[in-house]
């Protein structure tokens, strides 16, 4: 079985995983020929180098991460980016008065992903592509797929507002998304080489959660709970990733059938990990990019991630470690960052 399957699936893997992403603005901000280089002397952390290498020769930015370009996406909403390779925020919510409501067509799944095109042929390439090399298939729905979906169709304060005042017309928007976000799953799950449906979503803030627990009890939790059914029925795990301190979230996101949960080390506390999640469900450690990894010394990074592997290892498995590489990181932080976790993948306890 695949390192990463034995890992979330407790079976004992010979190693911690590692993911690295590189973010399509780092290639602007560093050059291709300078980030190849960095990179080259750490292959082995990444599935599939010269795959890097061929993306490094022709990099393009998603239409709503390109600076300044106008992109509606399959609910209407308009982005606008500041900086290549950074999702923009939204400049035109679809539904900003409620009057446009009865009007409203939601995207089909069959053509729709939620940002924009679907093409399930070119889908069912790759992860058969993946599956023939041993990789474990991960397929989900877009980041931001519930709750983030309704503050940007309604507006964050407007939508807030709306829960609070128990808003009916509320309920009929977020069945609108759930049967999208169903229908897309149970798409997922026709492919039986799913291995992990993932379900992203920001929920914390750098200081508390999002929305309250209780408003997500109310509202996002019964949504949540429903489109992973399916994957727990299959057998398949359900993955799910918030940015943010989501602590006081967690017993609820556990609840609801998360399998792994992809979290943030320094926002939510390495040791609050360690006492309130680990040994419950697998833990995919997004490594600090605020602070240690642009502004800290090489000895700082090793610490936080040396810090991370001894309190959240256990020979059973359940943790990973993840970084999304962005611009601002000094090259010998790269370097160290990399050969930090090349030395750590390998922790058995000591």
């Amino acid at each position: 079985m695949n390192e990463l399957l034995r890992a979330y699936r407790f079976q004992n893997p010979n190693q911690i995983p590692v993911n690295i992403s590189i973010e399509s603005s780092c290639w602007d901000y560093y050059g291709s020929e300078y980030l190849i280089n960095i990179l080259s002397s750490h292959q082995s952390l990444f599935e599939d180098f010269p795959s890097i290498i061929e993306l490094s020769k022709n990099v393009t930015h998603l239409p709503w991460k390109t600076k300044g370009v106008a992109y509606i996406d399959s609910w209407g909403c308009e982005w606008i980016s500041e900086m290549n390779g950074w999702t923009g925020i939204v400049s035109k919510p679809s539904l900003d008065t409620w009057d446009k409501l009865d009007s409203f067509v939601p995207p089909s799944f069959e053509t729709q992903n939620g940002w924009g095109t679907q093409n399930w042929d070119d889908f069912e390439q790759q992860i058969n592509k993946r599956k023939l090399a041993g990789k474990a298939v991960i397929a989900g729905l877009r980041h931001g797929h519930c709750f983030l979906t309704m503050t940007y169709m309604r507006g964050f304060e407007n939508c807030i507002y709306d829960m609070f005042d128990e808003e009916p017309l509320l309920d009929k928007l977020l069945a609108m998304i759930q049967s999208f976000d169903m229908s897309f799953v149970n798409k997922i799950l026709s492919y039986d080489v799913v291995d992990i449906v993932s379900f992203p979503e920001d929920l914390g803030t750098q200081n508390n959660s999002m929305i309250s627990p209780t408003l997500f009890k109310k509202y996002i939790k019964p949504e949540y709970a429903t489109i992973m059914k399916p994957v727990k029925d299959k057998g398949k795990l359900v993955y799910m990733h918030s940015d943010g301190l989501i602590l006081d979230l967690i017993d609820d996101l556990i609840e609801c059938g998360i399998d792994i949960i992809n979290l943030q080390d320094m926002v939510n506390g390495i040791d609050n990990i360690q006492k309130y999640i680990k040994g419950r469900i697998a833990i995919d450690l997004d490594i600090d990019r605020q602070s240690v990894i642009p502004f800290g010394t090489p000895k700082d990074i090793d610490d936080l991630i040396h810090e991370s592997v001894s309190k959240l290892w256990s020979v059973e498995g359940g943790l990973s470690l993840m970084h999304a590489l962005e611009p601002n990181v000094p090259e010998e932080n790269i370097h160290a960052l990399l050969d930090s976790l090349e030395k750590h993948r390998n922790y058995k306890g000591k």
